[in-house]
């Protein structure tokens, strides 16, 4: 099914495009837009009046795909053709980007999660949606949190939600989602000899550990006992790492024991979670139903090819290419445990037990 894709500037529609790229992510935070026409007419500055830092809308078949802004222009041309390039990131990228001024609130005591990642986009004005998943953890009260040199703001905001188990996402429309593991279910399904075009699995240990050591601190207070804040840590054990590789690591925010251990426990899980790469290539943007497909969302797969049985996979990264061989979707999946807040280590490395006897064990 092919689908039109087109560029809204203030207001106005800017299509034709030839060569398209669109890619968004839920660990980039910012999704990424390119955009190039070839035209073989004369060259006028007056028919594409798009200017560096324009606020931009990318849709596909009138669906929001991309909010954000032009951060680059090329032009090329020659004596019978010329190219426009237009390309440019989510709303979001200024977060990607930027860092906390030094003229402004650096730490907080005794403050909810919601109130703190509240004032860091303050200056952003960007809005913030709270998913219902979410809700119980932004209240959670941190003791102590602050900005650490050099820090980007996203940085800062992944820090916080990554002890809580949040997800900072954005799904396109220029706000900021705290979410956690997506619930539910893409329309279409994946099967290989279908609408499988191409199919992989990427797996890699290099950055899996067989132990974690987590150490950190904890600020004394008159309700707390000398064993609540000194010296806290903890660790967690990956069982699939048969090799001794221990991992120390520094928890940098207010922690205590208990806090410790299920930092290591999802250091752990999100690096199990990160071993293991499902992609596959469908042809167009849209499913079935005339939907796009989705970050965050659920996706049964069955491929012969790689022993996989409808087997739920979590959508983590999306593509959405045209070029000369048309329009390909591009679907990158991981393990729904790894961000899932109560998923235990066995969950987010067992899922590679299916493929022991494709890879020659696990």
């Amino acid at each position: 099914m092919s689908a039109t894709v087109y560029l809204r500037v203030e207001g106005k529609k800017y299509g034709g495009w030839q060569d398209i790229h669109i890619e968004k992510s839920m660990s980039a935070l910012c999704g990424a837009f390119q955009v190039r026409v070839i035209d073989t007419g004369e060259l006028k500055n007056s028919r594409w009046p798009l200017m560096m830092g324009r606020e931009c809308e990318v849709f596909i078949e009138d669906q929001l795909v991309l909010a954000g802004h032009i951060e680059d222009i090329n032009i090329e041309y020659t004596f019978d053709q010329h190219s426009i390039v237009i390309a440019g990131r989510d709303k979001l990228g200024d977060l990607v980007d930027c860092h906390r001024a030094f003229d402004q609130r650096r730490e907080w005591f005794d403050y909810r999660v919601i109130n703190i990642i509240r004032a860091i986009l303050a200056p952003f004005k960007f809005e913030i949606v709270v998913d219902s998943s979410a809700t119980s953890a932004v209240n959670k009260v941190e003791e102590q949190f602050g900005f650490n040199d050099g820090d980007t703001i996203f940085e800062t905001i992944r820090r916080i939600c990554r002890k809580h188990y949040i997800i900072p996402v954005t799904y396109g429309d220029g706000k900021l989602v705290l979410t956690r593991s997506g619930n539910t279910y893409s329309h279409d399904s994946l099967l290989s000899g279908t609408n499988i075009l191409r199919g992989g699995l990427r797996r890699s240990d290099r950055d899996r550990f067989s132990h974690y050591y987590m150490k950190g601190y904890s600020i004394g207070f008159d309700e707390k006992t000398l064993s609540d804040f000194t010296h806290p840590k903890g660790d967690a054990r990956d069982q699939l790492i048969a090799r001794y590789r221990p991992f120390v690591f520094i928890e940098d925010t207010n922690t205590s024991f208990g806090g410790c251990t299920s930092r290591a426990k999802a250091e752990a899980a999100l690096r199990a979670g990160n071993s293991i790469v499902y992609e596959f290539e469908v042809a167009g943007w849209l499913q079935s139903n005339g939907l796009l497909w989705q970050l965050n969302q659920l996706v049964r797969i069955t491929d012969s090819v790689l022993g996989i049985n409808q087997k739920d996979l979590l959508i983590d990264q999306l593509r959405f290419v045209q070029g000369s061989d048309g329009q390909r979707t591009t679907i990158q999946l991981c393990t729904p445990e790894k961000y899932k807040a109560e998923a235990d280590l066995e969950k987010a490395t067992g899922a590679v037990d299916s493929f022991a006897m494709l890879f020659g064990g696990a």
